[in-house]
């Protein structure tokens, strides 16, 4: 008979599920940036092509600027709608990652493009998409753990299979999340990594006497 999971085990895979999702939406900035741009440009009701040449003078005035900036938005937001992809149902908090998606892409936008004006070229906007993946990146793994904490330390040992090289007495949230974040990223756990954290089982003196 298999053994019950238990609700933090659940939390801790829902985990995994948010970061491997984050990572397609943050793969989706890079697939798509440059389209998004020529896309942007393209669209007639801007008037940035005159005589068949790209003419980036009229995005120093707001009134251009602003739907561009718009363009740009919905071209990731569209970039994101083809990625997001969890079943969302009798989880409310899932959303957050689009959202957290959506809010970090708007911000960086509305300070970036706006400043830019008529500089705003494809070089820049190639510039704009890599710091942009870095930052939807962080916020994205920030959100997908944001439901992890001590409760989870036995649980998280559990499913990375690292019940044996870690003590989760001694484990904050931070540590928790570290471990995850490596198991994610690499489907197993180096002991090496850990050496001298006060979690590690090997430096703990109750482990070396009873082993």
């Amino acid at each position: 008979m298999e053994e019950e999971m238990s609700r933090e085990e659940a939390e801790v895979l829902l985990f995994f599920s948010r970061r491997q999702q984050a990572d397609l939406l943050v793969h989706a900035i890079s697939e798509d940036t440059v389209d998004i741009y020529h896309t942007a440009v393209k669209d007639k009701k801007l008037g940035l092509y005159k005589k068949g040449e790209l003419d980036l003078k009229p995005l120093d005035d707001e009134k251009v600027n602003a739907p561009f900036r718009e363009a740009i938005k919905e071209g990731y937001l569209k970039a994101a709608k083809k990625s997001y992809t969890i079943d969302t149902k009798g989880h409310k908090e899932d959303d957050m990652l689009l959202q957290t998606y959506t809010s970090t892409i708007q911000t960086e936008i509305e300070h970036n493009i706006r400043e830019q004006g008529s500089n705003y070229g494809i070089e820049k906007h190639r510039e704009f998409g890599q710091d942009l993946e870095r930052k939807v990146k962080a916020a994205l793994a920030s959100a997908a753990r944001a439901h992890i904490g001590g409760r989870h330390a036995k649980a998280a040992l559990k499913i990375t299979k690292s019940e044996r090289i870690f003590n989760p007495k001694y484990m904050a949230p931070q540590d928790i999340h570290s471990v995850l974040e490596e198991y994610h990223q690499h489907g197993k756990i180096s002991p090496a990594n850990h050496k001298g954290k006060p979690y590690y089982i090997i430096g703990q003196k109750e482990y070396r006497q009873a082993a």
